[in-house]
């Protein structure tokens, strides 16, 4: 008996996953799927994003943000020996010190930011506001007409709001020196108000104080060193340094260091001075293509070790050179035309530094101009063997007349007499300057046999 077949009508259709309309579905489904996770990929990083800006918001604090290793505490917590009250870290309005000077790259942080922009040259700094250097830069911030510190390279300080005793007419000037080297100055104020710095170091604080009454200038450095203890160095003037409950006190060229977590040591003196430097001051030099070789040079110290700096002013802001060497005499071969100032420190083995000498300068310059030569030559058919020849050349070349050196005067004038062989002979007179350009002149004189 035959069996009837089903017809198409009662057999229920299944998609085919090979057939092309079954790829199709299956491609839109994982199209979805990845959409999907995407867009909540995108979702939980937008959170995590209003998150941190609800638990971070605009105006932390860097000491807050950077935690006790670098700035030291929070708010209330100690810096070093040194008790910061929540009033003390306060971002507060009126201004504590302004940015004098500002050479090539430097950044400023306001208290009320996160984010770091270039620092301009007056720009007013408020209580924490930061300020750092790169590696080839300075900058200087002045608290008052008295008072200045200079920020070295690879240097970042939190500035403090100066407190302020109007019954002692005392004001105290604070920051915190997080990285590099400050140099401060305080000079005699213009007002009758007498000043004291207070500087917080890693593991410490550093008093800067000027006797009451004098005008005596004060004059100190405060380094951070690679291996993060702080060099606290009195070049004039006194200083009380405080760490772990422990004070030291130092005068007119002493050092003291402090380790995290131990007393400052006791004070020492400072390395000898360097002297007799040479090139002597005011020397000029001259090249015409290529600048010479300049060798400087100086007295030994015990200590060995010297640091040279070499800058286009005297105020040592564009520095050219800054090293420190283990002889006593550098030579430099690529200073270009211009005016150069410089000094020498003697270090110690372990990086302390002496006062600097007193500052040298030298001139160098590029002269691309032959000299001026002017030579009277007689009549120039001689019947005697002595010619005799006189004139004028810029002071300071060398003259040489048939290859034999003359002298002139302070002028540059000259007077010479010069032999003559029978028959014809040729006169030249050859100057050449400092710089090695020379001017040429020459006659042929005939002498009669």
């Amino acid at each position: 008996m035959n069996k009837e077949r089903p017809t198409d009508n009662n057999v229920t259709s299944v998609a085919n996953p090979f057939k092309p309309q079954g790829r199709f579905r299956a491609l839109m489904t994982t199209l979805i799927q990845w959409s999907v996770t995407v867009v909540m990929v995108l979702a939980f990083f937008l959170f995590l994003i209003w998150g941190a800006s609800y638990i971070l918001p605009e105006g932390t604090s860097l000491i807050n943000l950077d935690g006790a290793d670098k700035a030291g505490e929070r708010a209330g917590d100690p810096v070093g020996d040194i008790e910061l009250s929540p009033s003390d870290v306060a971002p507060g309005e009126q201004v504590a010190a302004t940015l004098s000077e500002v050479h090539k790259t430097v950044k400023h942080k306001s208290a009320k930011t996160i984010s770091w922009v270039d620092a301009l040259k007056g720009l007013q700094l408020f209580d924490q506001d930061a300020v750092k250097t790169a590696s080839d830069s300075h900058a200087v911030v002045n608290f008052d007409d008295a008072n200045k510190l200079r920020l070295g390279p690879d240097s970042l300080v939190i500035v403090r709001r100066q407190a302020e005793d109007s019954g002692l007419q005392v004001r105290r000037p604070a920051l915190v020196i997080m990285e590099g080297e400050l140099r401060g100055i305080m000079i005699a104020s213009e007002t009758k108000k007498s000043t004291n710095v207070e500087v917080i170091i890693p593991g410490g604080v550093a008093r800067i104080n000027r006797t009451k009454g004098s005008d005596e200038k004060v004059d100190y450095q405060i380094k951070v060193n690679p291996d993060e203890s702080t060099s606290v160095v009195v070049y004039r003037g006194n200083a009380e340094v405080e760490a772990q409950n422990k004070k030291v006190v130092l005068g007119t060229n002493q050092i003291t260091v402090v380790v995290k977590g131990a007393a400052p040591t006791k004070p020492t003196i400072l390395p000898d001075n360097v002297n007799n430097l040479s090139p002597a001051d005011e020397t000029v030099t001259f090249y015409r293509d290529f600048p010479q070789e300049i060798t400087f040079g100086w007295a030994k110290t015990k200590e060995g070790q010297y640091r040279l700096v070499i800058a286009r002013d005297a105020s040592y802001e564009n520095v050219v050179l800054d090293e420190v060497i283990t002889t006593n005499k550098f030579i430099h071969g690529d200073l270009h035309h211009g005016t150069y100032f410089w000094r020498v420190a003697s270090v110690t083995r372990d990086g302390n530094e002496g006062e600097f000498s007193k500052t040298h300068w030298i001139e160098v310059i590029q002269d691309l101009d032959p000299p001026r030569l002017r030579v009277n030559y007689p009549e120039k058919i001689m019947a005697s063997a002595r010619y005799i020849l006189n004139g004028s050349v810029e002071p300071g070349a060398t003259l040489t007349i048939n290859g034999m050196k003359v002298d002139s005067d302070e002028k540059g004038r000259f007077k010479v007499e010069v032999m003559l062989k029978k028959g014809m002979n040729v006169v030249v007179a050859q100057a050449v300057d400092r710089a090695g350009n020379a001017t040429f002149v020459s006659e042929r004189v005939f002498r009669d046999f």
